[in-house]
């Protein structure tokens, strides 16, 4: 039984994350057959072949902090690294609030960077949701921290014409690097 588990689909998932994925997109709650696939011993941390993410990267971007926190409890690594990015990361862009608090209670760090070196914060700050930029910043991380470019949220937030107060309030650096 554990083979079909971990066993890779047609679409190179695993049963997991095909049902978080499925989840997310029909939204028809599929929590007993999560739940059903981790008492299993579905791995909540295996890869699938089409960017190495996990189950986490699905959820963090869909679903509840429930999901977040069941597969975390089951030993999906908050911090990987797949695609370039962590689950953070990619929640960071969404409206999904309290997803970003789920994955920072289970210790995500909030100054893990992608492969142009952005933090959460700067995605978050691209994408406008003051919400996510209130709690990555209540987290402790770097207002002014700067892209591999030298960008910071500041500028990146004023670029995309997302709101910059949240920066600001909070002693981002208004005076431009050279």
């Amino acid at each position: 039984m554990n083979e079909v588990i971990q066993s890779y689909y047609g679409n190179r998932q695993t049963a997991l994350e095909f049902v978080v994925g499925y989840d997310c997109v029909a939204g028809t709650g599929h929590a007993e057959c999560f739940n059903t696939l981790l008492d299993a011993g579905a791995a909540a941390q295996i890869q699938n072949h089409s960017g190495g993410q996990t189950p986490l990267f699905a959820a963090a971007w869909h679903v509840t902090p429930t999901m977040i926190q069941a597969l975390v409890s089951a030993g999906a690594y908050v911090d990987f690294h797949g695609n370039f990015k962590t689950p953070l990361l990619w929640a960071a862009v969404q409206d999904k609030s309290a997803n970003i608090q789920a994955l920072i209670s289970a210790g995500a760090d909030v100054m893990a960077r992608d492969n142009h070196s952005r933090i959460a914060l700067h995605l978050a700050a691209l994408s406008g949701v003051a919400r996510n930029i209130k709690i990555l910043l209540e987290a402790g991380a770097g207002v002014n921290a700067q892209t591999g470019g030298g960008c910071t949220p500041l500028m990146l937030s004023n670029a995309a014409g997302t709101p910059i107060e949240p920066l600001t309030a909070v002693g981002a650096d208004v005076e431009p690097r050279y």
